[in-house]
């Protein structure tokens, strides 16, 4: 979300918020299919056939645990949605946050403060990279007419707006098959803000639908880049990996739909900003 508000001059805080309300009700969808599967297959799913006579008294000895990554998310956000940091100015609270939590826990050292610099450095540096790149890509296919071509075509086909969405839909998925998150982010942004905010949507609808679809690409059959992470993680054929997606491939893509159908549902929160 941060590089594609940077790339297409879109306020980070309004994505972020506009992404709360979809997260729920996705989460809230994934919650019901899992639920009713362990109703119908308990053995599809582990948890459902075995003893559950403790599992809230487990849950609830669990929680302190969480305790720390909720208080560092609540910095976050907290100091975002309360006025008090920019998204700049809010990864800096993050990283005192997370010094000060280090230190309560007796986990900060020198050698992991140098690993984190590190890797910070190693991350800034491929994100600059990219939004460099990218930028230098969309000025060259504006230089092409690319945009104005391709926007030609599709107008030409005369498609509805819910038509054009299912067609990006489908060009998304196709890219999913080859490209990683980001690179597909960055080929696309030039070419599809142009029409998806001719077709009556915002930058901000735009930006959640991006992100799901950029998800939903990854674990789409057969060569999602996030099947094969599964795979490596399980150590289960691809096939059967595949298999146990594919329901929530379909349940995400209905709800990307539904997104382009109701896209108030987007635009609830970040109005209130």
């Amino acid at each position: 979300m941060i590089v594609y508000g940077v790339m297409s001059q879109t306020s980070v805080l309004k994505l972020f918020t506009a992404g709360i309300v979809p997260g729920f009700l996705l989460t809230a969808c994934f919650m019901t299919f899992i639920a009713v599967l362990a109703k119908v297959k308990p053995t599809r799913v582990p948890a459902a056939t075995g003893d559950n006579s403790n599992i809230w008294r487990e849950h609830l000895q669990g929680m302190p645990s969480l305790l720390p990554f909720l208080i560092l998310i609540g910095s976050i956000l907290g100091s975002m949605y309360g006025g008090i940091a920019s998204p700049t100015e809010a990864a800096a609270v993050a990283v005192v946050v997370t010094i000060v939590l280090m230190a309560i826990e007796r986990s900060l050292t020198w050698s992991f403060l140098k690993d984190a610099t590190v890797g910070t450095a190693r991350t800034i540096s491929m994100l600059g990279l990219i939004i460099a790149t990218a930028s230098f890509l969309a000025s060259a296919i504006g230089f092409l007419g690319m945009p104005q071509a391709v926007s030609a075509f599709i107008n030409g086909l005369n498609l509805p707006p819910l038509g054009l969405i299912a067609l990006l839909m489908v060009v998304h998925i196709v890219l999913g098959s080859f490209l990683e998150g980001m690179s597909i982010i960055v080929m696309t942004i030039p070419i599809v803000m142009p029409l998806v905010v001719h077709a009556g949507y915002d930058k901000i609808w735009l930006g959640v639908f991006l992100i799901l679809m950029v998800e939903l690409a990854q674990i789409s059959p057969p060569v999602g880049m996030n099947l094969f992470v599964l795979q490596g993680l399980t150590d289960r054929p691809l096939s059967s990996v595949v298999r146990a997606a594919f329901p929530f491939f379909v349940i995400m893509l209905c709800f990307v739909y539904f997104l382009a159908v109701v896209p108030k549902v987007v635009s609830l929160l970040p109005n209130l900003l």
